[in-house]
């Protein structure tokens, strides 16, 4: 058995952060999608994971990004709206600079422009 750590969010839009043993990442998706949570980040517990490597500018790395985009798939498969996505991702996130860019992001939706126009439109 392997011990997993996870962020999920339940269908209100609070967010729970937990460790779970599972054989497998699999299991662990399932085990918590049992207790009626949408599983937003799983990860093998003591792993290295976000606290090496960090960043000090703005630009979001290659991983950084395709977590993102997975989060927030996430999310609007499960029937949550792009805004409320956004502000879960927001409030999940605890590296300021990827705090900073979804902050950007949701407030060019908020005033009309297109989410994939947003995306374009920013440099890194």
């Amino acid at each position: 058995m392997a011990r997993f750590t996870y962020k999920s969010v339940r269908r209100d839009g609070k967010h729970l952060e937990s460790e779970l043993e599972t054989p497998d990442e699999g299991s662990a998706i399932r085990q918590i999608q049992k207790q009626d949570l949408i599983p937003i980040r799983v990860r093998r517990a003591g792993g290295l994971g976000d606290r090496t490597g960090r960043r000090p500018h703005h630009t979001l790395t290659t991983k950084e990004i395709a977590l993102f985009t997975r989060e927030l798939s996430t999310l609007l498969e499960s029937g949550l709206t792009l805004g409320r996505s956004l502000r879960i991702l927001i409030r999940l996130s605890s590296e300021e600079r990827i705090v900073r860019a979804l902050k950007m992001l949701q407030e060019q939706v908020r005033g009309g422009a297109t989410f994939a126009a947003d995306l374009e439109g920013q440099a890194g």
